[in-house]
């Protein structure tokens, strides 16, 4: 059964909505299986977590965005099994990296595109005409990129590796529960 706000088998939470099974969450929303964390939004099984959104198994993370197995992580976006990251983009099985954009297998990098190493300067120019190129494309989840947007990317970005975002999509996950615009049968 569920509460007034939507919420189902939650404990200990704060003006949470559409939440379940999840125990001392604060201003969540759409969250499953989730514990200690708050102003999260569409999470599942994302623990001790701040403001993270459509990722699935983000623990001790703050602003993660779209990530599957991020843990110790901070503003990731479209990212999988990393740890300890922080402004990663499209990064899979990377830890301790800081900066680092379509990138696979890093330990402790910084500033590196495609596993290739830039100054900071260089990775801010190159971050910012990648943004540009691609435009939201950025911000959509790994798990709903169709071909049509890989191709755009490959266009798109300079040295692009489609085996790195392969292993993305193929590794990421959606959250348990859909988003409000899903629900009413809107992309």
């Amino acid at each position: 059964m569920r509460d007034k706000d939507g919420n189902k088998e939650c404990f200990n939470s704060v003006e949470c909505e559409n939440c379940e099974k999840s125990e001392n969450m604060a201003v969540c929303r759409d969250s499953t299986v989730s514990y200690n964390s708050v102003n999260c939004d569409n999470v599942t099984c994302c623990d001790n977590s701040v403001l993270c959104e459509t990722s699935v198994y983000c623990d001790l993370s703050t602003a993660c965005k779209n990530c599957t197995f991020c843990n110790h992580s901070s503003h990731c976006l479209n990212s999988a099994d990393c740890c300890n990251c922080m402004h990663c983009l499209y990064c899979i099985d990377c830890c301790n990296c800081a900066y680092c954009m379509f990138c696979e297998g890093l330990v402790s990098e910084k500033f590196m595109v495609f596993n290739k190493q830039y100054t900071k300067e260089q990775f801010f120019n190159i971050s910012q005409e990648v943004c540009r190129k691609i435009g939201k494309l950025i911000y959509k989840h790994p798990a709903k990129l169709t071909k049509k947007d890989v191709e755009r990317m490959r266009k798109s970005v300079n040295g692009f590796d489609p085996k790195i975002i392969k292993k993305i999509i193929r590794i990421s996950e959606l959250p348990d529960y859909p988003t409000k615009n899903e629900r009413r049968g809107k992309k």
